[in-house]
């Protein structure tokens, strides 16, 4: 704060009012008082008094000794002292100036003296500048590094929160140890608290990171402002050139070596307090500087219109026709009439470029990719985008640090939700990169792997499966074929030939890739397994799912052998074995696999992680397909309760977990509970998805088919009607559901005592799903076989016959002969013919029936029981 000094005396030289002018303004940017600077250095304060009004000249060491007490920061204290060096020099040394010079000499030495004051005094505000910029860039790094420790330290703790939950729900159980349970209880409070705590702490973190960018933003304008202003002042011009810096990297958390029965949790601890303390450093750093800056604001508003009319705006010192410095600043180097001026500039410029640096710049990429990495991909881009203005203009855009940043702001674009935009961001650097470092540079090649990539995330694969192609042969061609870039390269086109729908030609590249990898990189090697993970799934795709779930079993054996049973790959690929099982046609052994995973989930997740009740989802779906419906019916129902309570009524797999408890319960012999529970499931689904959303629409179906199970088919004809429009309508005409929609609606219409009308639906319904689906799409045959059907009903069992028995040929040959459809199939296949006046034949195909059902969905089962009651009926006739 300035204070009320007195004049500077009147017979002092130009050159001792500057060294005084800069004394003065040490002690009045200092917190110290006039006695507290006096009494901290060797001087009476009258003989301080008189070497701050210029009279006489001060000593050097009363120079050196003032500007230590009042600049305490190191890096600026070393540069003020060189500047009062070069002060207190020419103070001692004044220009010689002619005895006989005039009165208007002497007033146009003074202005011209002015003018230099006005040299220190912007050079001084420039040096102020610097260091403002420099705290604000400090702040905005320990920010940015806090938020990735933040970002690990909260994803540490909703890990351990998880596994407590799943520790205090075990011991709630009648075995479980009352003391542990307490203790256990006491920890997930407190891991509780301190996941709250820390997202608090990141929100500051974020805060304090955004007033830092604001305010370095006008540190910037600031700082140019002032360069401008002191080039108008002088008359050289300095090169300074970059200086390097030294990233430290993040803060580690200290840690503490007392022992106690938490000693996680108080590590933690630890952890936030410096995270608060490092928020509360940077938010007084901040409040200080941005009071600063609206000192600076006030200062040169009063500034601005200097009473003595020599304003900067109005002074040209390198115009050497104006009469106030042309006859005096005579247009040499600055260095040579301003002995030091142009090492102090210099160091000016290098104190506020620091972080404008190579290695500095690299550093802040580095920074922004950590963030990132750590789940915070939006961000990291923001920050990249940042970092990449000043590589370009401090580096240009050639440089490998700025292709370097537009690499990997590309990347996380792309990785917040842009594949788009990082993809043509990609595409350009890849060009740039082949003019710049080559067309077989890696990083020219990883470009170009990247934009394929992100091509195809955008929505087309088959463009991403192309350009790979081209990258892996070129990767081949430099890196060679054993490259784990080739590999890699290998891998992602294989994926995105199966996303752009060639699943046999995906398996077969994942088949040669998985060999490959087995002979490089080892048979039990992480990426081997992968691409027989992926080999497997797209051998399902492609229609073999028997071979699918032996690979997938086969595969599970082999990670629990190198991972451990209980890794999470192992159990998810045990997941994928036993649902290929079931979607075989074996709903047993799929119940049965599902019951161990479930099992193992519960006791290594916690029984309420979301992969324990998918496992519990899975496994009543599949008892209720072997025909133990009020089994599964209760299992859903226990499910959708504990899905409610850990993740919301609303939830959808709440819902769902309400949608397959309805259908069971209506497979159990209850169709019209069924039909009812239906019913408040759309309410509830159309109020939370609304009212066009294919899953409300799919439940309105199935209150509807239910109801017409129930002894209603009437009514499940009409309530189906308007389904078939809104659909029509939501979803298309061609829309699987729709057409799915027709096919139940023609149904109830013969049920109802219509066939020939329900035939004439129906057939339409089958020359619309061959059109759009293909004939062998499951929707397909069962319309082909509802169609026959109503045929039959009609009055022709013939021609109901005759065309079923194709339609028993293609579903063998499309899902399986073991398959509930192919099934159904083969039974109305064998009645019809019974009708048609064969029942021998009938008998021998239904007793065929009966052996194949009792076999693969059991001896009890419904559906095995109702084909044995037909084989009896036609076996006795």
């Amino acid at each position: 704060m300035g204070r009320p000094w007195g004049p500077i005396g009147a017979r002092t030289t130009p050159e001792t009012r500057a060294l005084a002018l800069f004394l003065r303004e040490r002690i009045d940017e200092s917190p110290l008082t006039m006695t507290a600077v006096a009494d901290r250095i060797p001087y009476s304060k009258t003989r301080v008094g008189n070497f701050l009004s210029g009279d006489p000249v001060p000593d050097r060491d009363f120079v050196v000794a003032l500007v230590r007490v009042t600049v305490p920061e190191p890096q600026r204290q070393a540069l003020l002292l060189g500047e009062a060096g070069r002060l207190l020099e020419a103070a001692k040394n004044p220009k010689e100036r002619d005895a006989g010079q005039g009165a208007g000499d002497q007033d146009l030495a003074g202005q011209v003296a002015r003018v230099r004051e006005q040299q220190v005094e912007t050079l001084e505000r420039l040096t102020q500048a610097l260091e403002r910029q420099g705290r604000l860039q400090e702040t905005a790094k320990h920010s940015t590094q806090l938020i990735v420790v933040l970002l690990t330290m909260i994803n540490t703790l909703q890990g351990r929160v998880q596994s407590l939950s799943a520790e205090r729900d075990r011991l709630l159980g009648p075995a479980g140890d009352q003391r542990v349970l307490q203790e256990t209880q006491h920890r997930l409070a407190r891991a509780l608290d301190q996941e709250r705590r820390a997202k608090e702490e990141l929100e500051r973190a974020r805060d304090k990171q955004r007033q830092a960018e604001d305010l370095a933003a006008r540190v910037r304008l600031q700082v140019d402002e002032l360069a401008d202003e002191l080039d108008r002042l002088r008359t050289g011009d300095p090169d300074p050139g970059p200086s390097a810096a030294t990233d430290n990297g993040p803060h580690a958390a200290p840690r503490g070596s007392a022992v106690t029965t938490d000693p996680v949790a108080d590590d933690i601890e630890r952890a936030l307090a410096q995270a608060a303390s490092v928020n509360d450093s940077d938010e007084e750093t901040l409040q200080h500087i941005t009071a600063e800056l609206r000192e600076t604001t006030r200062t040169q508003a009063a500034h601005s219109d200097p009473a003595d009319g020599l304003g900067h705006p109005r002074v040209v010192p390198d115009n050497r026709d104006n009469p106030l410095t042309g006859a005096v600043l005579p247009a040499e180097p600055v260095g040579r009439r301003w002995p030091g001026a142009t090492r102090l500039f210099a160091k000016v410029i290098e104190a506020g470029s620091v972080m404008l640096s190579s290695s500095s710049l690299a550093g802040r990429i580095g920074q922004a990719t950590r963030l990132g990495t750590a789940g915070d991909p939006v961000e990291a881009a923001r920050l990249l985008e940042t970092v990449l203005a000043d590589c370009m203009r401090v580096l240009g855009p050639d440089h490998t640090e700025t292709l370097r940043a537009r690499h990997d702001h590309a990347y996380f674009l792309g990785e917040a939700g842009d594949p788009g935009q990082a993809a043509r961001l990609f595409s350009e650097l890849a060009k740039d990169q082949v003019r710049v470092l080559g067309a077989d540079h890696p990083d020219t090649l990883h470009a170009r792997h990247n934009q394929a990539c992100y091509v195809g995330e955008a929505g087309d694969p088959a463009e991403a499966a192309r350009l790979l192609a081209a990258v892996g042969t070129d990767r081949a061609r430099v890196l060679g074929a054993e490259h784990p870039e080739t590999l890699n390269t290998r891998h992602d086109r294989a994926a995105f030939v199966g996303e752009a729908g060639d699943p046999v030609e995906a398996a077969r590249l994942f088949g040669e890739l998985a060999e490959d990898r087995a002979r490089v990189l080892g048979a039990d090697h992480p990426e081997t397994l992968t691409a027989r993970e992926d080999q497997a799934n797209f051998v399902g795709d492609a229609g073999d799912l028997t071979e699918a779930a032996r690979l997938f079993g086969e595969l599970a054996e082999d990670r629990a052998r190198v991972l451990g049973a209980d890794h999470p790959d192992t159990l998810n690929t045990r997941h994928d074995q036993a649902n290929l099982v079931g979607e075989a046609g074996n709903p047993v052994e799929a119940a049965r696999l599902f019951g161990e995973l479930a099992d193992d989930r519960a006791r290594m997740q916690g029984t309420d992680h979301p992969d324990t009740l998918n496992a519990r989802h899975d496994h009543a779906r599949h008892l209720g397909e072997t025909g133990r419906h009020i089994e599964a019916a209760r299992l859903f129902g226990e499910l959708a309760k504990d899905r409610t309570r850990v993740q919301g009524a609303d939830h959808p797999d709440t819902l769902q977990a309400r949608s397959v408890q309805a259908h069971f319960v209506g497979e159990a012999g209850n169709p019209a509970e069924a039909a009812q529970l239906f019913g408040h499931v759309a309410s509830d689904r159309a109020r939370v998805l609304g009212a066009d959303h294919p899953d409300v629409l799919n439940s309105r179906h199935d209150r509807a088919h239910y109801l017409g199970e129930a002894g209603d088919p009437g009514r499940a004809a009409r309530l189906l009607e308007p389904v078939v429009s809104d659909s029509t309508r939501a979803l298309g005409a061609d829309h699987p559901d729709t057409l799915h929609l027709r096919n139940s609606h023609a149904y109830f219409v013969g049920e109802a005592g219509d066939p020939v009308e329900a035939a004439r639906l129906l057939e339409a319904v089958v020359s619309d799903c061959t059109r759009a689906l293909g004939a062998d799409h499951p929707d397909t045959l069962r319309a082909r076989q509802n169609f026959a059907c109503y045929l039959g009903e009609a009055g022709d069992p013939g021609q109901a016959a005759r065309l079923l028995e194709p339609v028993v040929s293609d579903c063998t040959r499309v899902l399986g002969a073991d398959h509930p459809d192919t099934l159904s199939t083969r039974e109305d296949h064998a009645c019809y013919l019974g009708q048609a006046g064969d029942p021998r034949q009938a008998a021998r195909l239904l007793e065929a029936v009966v052996s194949t059902r009792s076999r693969v969905q059991g001896h009890d089962h419904p559906k095995t029981l109702n084909a044995r009651k037909q084989y009896a009926r036609y076996a006795s006739g």
